[in-house]
């Protein structure tokens, strides 16, 4: 008995493999993407031949399309993440997917958190900034990438980028005396624009000498001097746009060293402002 397989016109001569005990063809794929039939025909000798239709099998060297959209806080039109990002990879053409696969790396390349599975991709996936290893990753600038195989092997992958801003706003103050009040100077020079803030200046006593509030720094305060005012502490409170929030205390705003004296001695100063501000969030 002979049997051969016919491929777009293309006979196959198949060969018996005894111990599978089944024939077996084979042929190189077309050159040309489509779908092609196969017939199988089986002789015992002339005119003993019967052909029938096997199916059809398809070529396909296109690689998949594919976009990527990320969801989360924005800033100056980047995405932030902040506590969760939302990452939607979608086929612009439909199609089976053999294996995909999804990284989050950092900015110098090295992956942080990947992971991989089998079959059709997923609509969606959700990271909460954490690294493999289950650490919070820090503050810097990211990218995500997906990557998909289809049947036939063919590969794409996309990629977006975004941040990581999880660094509480820092408010910095600077005092400065004239005769018989206290000028108080609040700035910010942070990346992430403040939402508000509030500031409470209290006496030794407890008593509240001046309270103010805003959105935008800088701002000045002026404190008046008196028998009670031997120490003056700073409460503010704050938050930025991406919700990250602040509380500073300054114990005695009279113990730091004025603008001149920061200016004269920059290492001094910071070493005092280190020591005189306590963060608590």
């Amino acid at each position: 008995m002979a049997v051969s397989v016919v491929v777009d016109e293309k006979v196959v001569e198949a060969v018996y493999l005894a111990q599978e005990q089944c024939y077996e063809a084979a042929w190189s794929a077309a050159g040309k993407d489509g779908r092609y039939p196969v017939s199988v025909s089986v002789s015992r000798g002339q005119p003993d031949r019967k052909t029938i239709f096997a199916g059809s099998f398809l070529v396909d060297g296109q690689p998949p399309e594919i976009a990527l959209s990320l969801r989360g806080q924005e800033l100056d039109g980047e995405v932030v993440l902040r506590r969760q990002l939302m990452i939607s990879p979608v086929l612009k053409e439909p199609e089976p997917i053999a294996t995909w696969e999804i990284s989050i790396l950092d900015a110098s390349g090295q992956i942080v958190k990947a992971e991989n599975g089998r079959g059709n991709l997923p609509g969606r996936f959700s990271w909460w900034g954490q690294r493999q290893d289950g650490v919070m990753a820090e503050d810097g600038l990211y990218t995500v990438q997906v990557a998909v195989w289809d049947r036939a092997g063919n590969n794409a992958a996309v990629s977006a980028n975004f941040l990581v801003l999880r660094k509480r706003p820092e408010i910095n103050i600077v005092t400065e005396k004239h005769g018989d009040k206290v000028q108080v100077d609040l700035g910010y020079d942070g990346k992430v624009p403040l939402a508000f803030w509030r500031v409470e200046l209290r006496s030794g006593s407890g008593t509240i000498l001046q309270e103010a509030s805003g959105e935008k720094l800088p701002a000045r305060l002026m404190v008046p001097l008196s028998s009670e005012s031997d120490k003056i502490s700073c409460h503010i409170h704050g938050q930025d746009v991406l919700g990250n929030k602040v509380r500073q205390v300054v114990d005695n705003i009279l113990a730091l060293k004025s603008r001149e004296d920061k200016t004269e001695d920059p290492a001094d100063a910071k070493g005092l402002e280190e020591n005189d501000w306590s963060v608590d969030f």
